[in-house]
C-alpha cells in the first residue's frame, strides 16, 4: 500500500509547483496567497526550490505573487528575510496614492505576507522579524510594518535600530486616537523618547510630534516631558558658543542636573545600537559625517515641542528658576520663549520679586534688540503693576540707556526719568537721581524720534 501511494505523493508534490507557477505568472495575488496557505511542508519545499529560478527583471504582475510564494514556502528566517528585500521584487508603485491610506499597496502586501508568516511556529516568526529589521533602510522602510506586527505579536525585545524606530515614528501618525496606549513599541520607546540621537532632521520633527502625542495618550506624563527638554536646551544653550553678558545673568541654575544620560536601558542597551550612527543608506551624508552633533533634537526642536505642551500658570511656576537662566543663556528663539513664559507668570503674580529682578536684569544685558525693547515694554508694564519694583527696574535700564538705537534710549530714558520722579527709600535716592541725571541728559542730547 505505501509502495502506491509514494508515486502519488511525489506527482502531487511536482503539480503543487505547476498549480503556483500557474498563478504566479497570471499575477494572480489572492489566488497565489490562499493555495500557498493550503499547501504541506513537502509542496512548499518542492516550491522553495524552485522559486530562485524565475527571479529575474521585470517581472511585471508576477513579482507581488512571487514575493507571497517566498514567504510561505521558504524555510529558513534568514532565506525568507532576503527573499523579500530582493530588488527584483519590487512591485511597481507608479500608481496614483489612494485617499484611503489602508487600501494601499504597502498596506495590502503587509497584510498578505503576515497571513502567511503567521502560519510558522512563534520562534521562527521572531526570527524574521529580526532578520526583516537588520535588512531596514531609510528612508522607504520597506517591510517595516511585517517586522513591527511580528515583533508585537512574538513579545520579543523591541530592537534598537534607528530605521525601526523611525518607522515607528512614522507609524503614529497615522494611528488611531489611543492606540499608542495598547502597543508594546510605544510603552518600550516612550520613556527614552526624546534622549534619541542620530535621526534625521525630518525625523527629529518626527519625534516632537510623537512626544505630542504620547503625552495626549498617556504614555508620557507632562511633567516629565517638561523637565526634560528644559535641561536639555539648558544643556544646548551652555554648549553654545560664549557671548558677552553680564556674570550675575549666567548664574547656574542650584537645582540643575545631569538627568536622562542613558538613552536605552536593559537590553536594548547592551546592544549598542541607539547610541552608534544609523545607516542612512551606504553613505552618511556630508552634514552626518563631519557633525557629532548630527541628529540630536536641536533648540528649535525643544522650542517647538514646548510651545505645543501650551502649559498653564501651575505647570510653568515651579521652572521659572530654569526659564530666568535660559534667559540669560540661550540663543534667541529660547530666551524669547523663556521671556514669555516668566511675563505670564508675573502678570499672574507667580513670580517672586527676587526672580524678576534677575530676569529683567538677564534680559537688558542681552544684546538683541527685539529683546532689549521688551525689556522696556515689561519693566513699563510691571512697575504699573507694583510700585514697589521701580528701583529695581530702575537698575536694570542702565545698560539699555547706552545702547546705539535711538529710538530704544529714548524710550528707556523716558520710562527711567518717569520712574525717578517717583519717591522711594532714602538709601536708593542716589541710585534714582544717578539715573535721572543720564536720563535727562540722555534726552537732551537725542534728536526726536518716533517712538517703538
Amino acid at each position: 500500500m505505501a509502495e502506491a501511494v509514494a508515486p502519488a505523493g511525489r506527482t502531487e508534490v511536482a503539480r503543487a509547483w505547476a498549480e503556483a507557477l500557474t498563478r504566479i505568472r497570471a499575477g494572480d495575488v489572492p489566488g497565489t496567497e490562499h493555495y500557498i496557505s493550503t499547501l504541506s511542508p513537502p509542496q512548499r519545499a518542492a516550491i522553495a526550490a524552485e522559486l530562485p529560478g524565475h527571479v529575474t527583471r521585470n517581472l511585471g504582475c508576477a513579482a507581488t505573487p512571487l514575493l507571497l510564494a517566498g514567504a510561505g514556502c521558504l524555510s529558513e528566517p534568514a532565506e525568507v528575510a532576503s527573499w523579500l528585500f530582493k530588488p527584483e521584487l519590487q512591485p511597481d508603485r507608479a500608481e496614483p496614492p489612494r485617499k484611503d491610506k489602508r487600501s494601499c499597496p504597502e498596506r495590502t502586501e503587509s497584510r498578505r505576507l503576515l497571513a502567511l508568516l503567521r502560519r510558522r511556529p512563534p520562534q521562527w516568526q521572531a526570527d524574521v522579524a529580526r532578520h526583516i529589521t537588520s535588512r531596514l533602510r531609510l528612508p522607504e522602510l520597506r517591510h517595516w510594518e511585517v517586522a513591527a506586527e511580528l515583533t508585537r505579536e512574538t513579545g520579543i525585545q523591541p530592537p534598537g535600530d534607528h530605521a525601526f524606530i523611525v518607522g515607528w515614528l512614522r507609524s503614529l501618525r497615522s494611528s488611531p486616537p489611543g492606540s499608542p496606549a495598547n502597543d508594546p513599541l510605544s510603552a518600550a520607546y516612550a520613556p527614552h523618547l526624546l534622549d534619541f540621537d542620530g535621526l534625521t532632521h525630518a525625523d527629529l520633527w518626527l519625534l516632537v510630534g510623537a512626544a505630542t502625542r504620547l503625552v495626549e495618550d498617556g504614555l508620557l506624563t507632562r511633567t516629565s516631558v517638561l523637565e526634560t527638554l528644559l535641561h536639555k536646551l539648558t544643556q544646548e544653550s551652555s554648549s553654545a558658543p560664549a557671548r558677552p553678558i553680564n556674570a550675575r545673568s549666567a548664574r547656574p541654575h542650584a537645582g540643575a542636573s545631569a538627568r536622562f544620560t542613558h538613552p536605552i536601558s536593559g537590553p536594548m542597551a547592551a546592544t549598542g545600537r541607539i547610541e552608534r550612527q544609523p545607516r542612512f543608506g551606504e553613505r552618511p551624508t556630508p552634514c552626518e559625517a563631519t557633525d557629532p552633533r548630527a541628529g540630536r533634537l536641536t533648540s528649535a526642536h525643544l522650542v517647538g515641542l514646548h510651545d505645543r505642551l501650551n502649559l498653564t500658570l501651575d505647570e510653568a511656576a515651579p521652572h521659572a528658576p530654569d526659564y530666568v537662566r535660559l534667559l540669560s543663556i540661550g540663543p534667541l528663539a529660547v530666551a524669547v520663549m523663556a521671556l514669555s513664559q516668566l511675563w505670564r507668570l508675573e502678570e499672574a503674580g507667580h513670580l517672586t520679586e527676587g526672580l524678576f529682578a534677575e530676569a529683567l536684569h538677564a534680559l537688558t544685558y542681552r544684546p538683541e534688540k527685539k529683546l532689549l525693547r521688551a525689556a522696556v515694554e515689561w519693566a513699563d508694564e510691571a512697575a504699573l503693576r507694583d510700585a514697589s519694583r521701580t528701583d529695581v527696574i530702575l537698575a536694570s535700564l542702565t545698560p539699555v540707556l547706552t545702547q546705539d538705537t535711538p529710538a530704544l534710549r529714548e524710550r528707556a530714558a523716558r520710562l527711567a526719568m518717569r520712574l525717578a520722579a517717583q519717591p522711594g527709600p532714602r538709601e536708593r535716592a542716589a541710585t534714582r537721581q544717578a539715573t535721572a541725571h543720564q536720563a535727562t541728559d540722555l534726552r537732551e542730547r537725542l534728536p526726536p524720534v518716533t517712538p517703538l
